[in-house]
């Protein structure tokens, strides 16, 4: 990888106009522009930002050392564009696990005042990769605004790290109270818990951050994708572990942005197809499949549905009574007026033994749920059906949605059986 050159410092002789032509060095001014024909660090930064996001990170990094200009020995501070180009550097020095050098590049900007928001959230990483906790819990006490799910979950590293394991908890159980599904969060505060003394609720977290590993690894080759410049599939990729974790309407999503980034990805309208399917909108399905070449993959998902459509329940099977009642409901309606019918199927599901199918139902339904009496039945309904100690955090999720006193004491009670004090959670402190 280029080394960055070592400056080359000014000579007695060079007085004033050498001192002048380092400080337009600095701010990008003439004596920037004209040395040696380097990039401006706009042009730079822009290099390095489009391999980056072609995950392309070591290649990005080495395109900003050979152009940067090195650091001023003279003290000045760099120019806006400089310091731009410094913090994007400090943060790919991270991704490569790289620590020691991403702190000291943001801690020189940091005594210029060239730091924001996101950057401080960098130093703080890096400290609590070297070790300095007490730096990072100083770094974050800043004043607050960008990605406050990662901030928390910092603020619980730091403090874990000095010991105050109630406080790491707290931080940890922050981010899980606005996003239940983040496995970091999960794995942060399982560690939290355990070094408070609380083997059993530590394992429960625990336990759930194991069952992403999925997830993880569909991430990990999403990422794959993207960086072999296919970034429909890398969306088809995400949908589909969106769908197997039971997020449905995530996944839906998903596959609308992989055919809309692609629209003759064939892979995507048949997951889309297949989900259309199983939330009982055979119809959505035939009508997309219909008008596709019919090749064997397509011909496959296509009679799934006709025979999903046709199906007829036999004597005694009330779920699939209850299925084929709602699907000639939902037929007259759109997808966003179908919460009620999805909330009713979840429950229909829970009792006939099928719990991931009735979690993965009530989760549609509050999504797919107004504002209002629906939603409150919705969100009620996930917390009912999210039953297992590993999902208590779902339940807190889902009670929080529905701003009522006795929703707020079910929440709390939650929060308390893991030992961790409500208050502190609904405004952690990122450092104390």
């Amino acid at each position: 990888m280029p080394q960055t050159p070592r400056p080359r410092r000014l000579g007695p002789r060079a007085g004033g106009a050498a001192l002048l032509l380092a400080r337009a060095a600095c701010d990008g001014g003439p004596g920037r522009a004209g040395r040696a024909g380097r990039a401006s660090p706009e042009a730079v930064l822009a290099r390095a930002n489009d391999l980056a996001a072609r995950h392309r990170v070591a290649e990005a990094l080495a395109a900003i050392e050979a152009e940067a200009a090195p650091p001023d020995p003279s003290g000045f501070a760099p120019g806006e564009g400089e310091a731009a180009l410094r913090r994007r550097q400090a943060s790919l020095l991270l991704t490569l696990a790289r620590p020691r050098e991403a702190a000291s590049l943001l801690e020189g900007l940091e005594r210029h005042g060239r730091l924001d928001a996101a950057a401080r959230l960098d130093l703080a990483e890096a400290r609590v990769e070297l070790g300095d906790f007490r730096g990072a819990v100083l770094t974050l006490a800043a004043p607050r605004g960008e990605a406050p799910l990662r901030r928390s979950l910092l603020s619980s590293r730091a403090l874990l790290g000095l010991g105050e394991a109630s406080a790491a908890a707290a931080a940890a159980a922050s981010v899980l109270v606005e996003d239940p599904w983040v496995d970091e969060g999960c794995l942060q505060l399982g560690r939290a818990l355990a070094a408070s003394g609380r083997s059993a609720d530590a394992e429960h977290l625990l336990e759930r951050y194991r069952a992403g590993h999925g997830f993880r690894r569909a991430e990990q080759e999403a990422l794959g994708l993207e960086a072999a410049g296919d970034p429909a599939r890398a969306l088809e990729r995400r949908g589909r572990a969106e769908e197997e974790r039971g997020r449905l309407q995530e996944a839906m999503v998903l596959y609308n942005r992989a055919i809309e980034a692609s629209p003759s990805l064939g892979t995507a309208y048949l997951a889309l197809a297949g989900l259309s399917t199983r939330i009982e909108r055979p119809w959505d399905a035939i009508r997309a499949l219909e008008a596709l070449p019919q090749e064997p993959g397509v011909v496959a998902v296509l009679r799934r549905a006709r025979e999903r459509a046709a199906v007829t329940p036999e004597a005694g099977d009330e779920l699939g009574r209850r299925r084929a009642e709602a699907r000639g409901r939902m037929r007259a309606l759109g997808l966003s007026r179908s919460a009620g019918e999805y909330a009713a199927l979840a429950e229909a599901c829970a009792r006939q033994g099928e719990p991931g199918e009735a979690r993965a139902l009530a989760l549609l339904a509050a999504r797919l749920a107004p504002d209002g009496a629906e939603a409150a039945e919705a969100r009620g309904l996930v917390a009912r059906i999210f039953d297992a100690p590993a999902e208590a955090f779902v339940r807190v999720w889902a009670l929080a949605g529905l701003r009522s006193d006795e929703a707020r004491a079910a929440s709390e009670g939650e929060l308390r059986r893991l030992g961790i004090e409500p208050g502190a959670v609904l405004g952690v402190p990122a450092a104390r």
